[in-house]
């Protein structure tokens, strides 16, 4: 986390990019976020009100339930050397102006500067899913 470069102008960009979409291509989308650092659970309800500032305001976020079958990694993120061990810690339904591949990174983004705003410096596995 503390190796990203600072995304604030991408961020501001990627915003304004967004903001003459079609109200009706808006999706709900589920964004999870993994980790090994025991209390990145705590900080929910900062990232929560961090992403949608750092998406200036084109997306919602609010929490969903880590319990329920989410779209995203059909198991939990191990065997690789980068995941080993993580285990699935937040979870939020956000509302975008569009879905794409290029949102998706865009969300990534949100979300990492987020979490890094919260104070998270582990790796941490971030899915979003539509």
């Amino acid at each position: 986390m503390h190796l990203a470069p600072d995304p604030a102008a991408a961020l501001l960009y990627a915003a304004h990019w967004y903001e003459p979409a079609d109200p009706g291509a808006a999706r709900d989308v589920t964004v999870t976020v993994s980790g090994h650092e025991a209390g990145l659970p705590g900080r929910g309800g900062r990232v929560r009100d961090e992403a949608p500032a750092c998406a200036y305001g084109r997306m919602a976020v609010e929490p969903e339930n880590i319990a329920v079958n989410l779209p995203g990694l059909s198991r939990s993120p191990t065997g690789e050397v980068q995941t080993e061990g993580m285990r699935r810690a937040l979870a939020f339904r956000c509302r975008v102006p569009v879905w794409s591949l290029d949102a998706a990174a865009w969300i990534t983004e949100v979300f990492v500067e987020a979490l890094r705003a919260t104070g998270t410096a582990e790796p941490v596995l971030i899915t979003v899913s539509c």
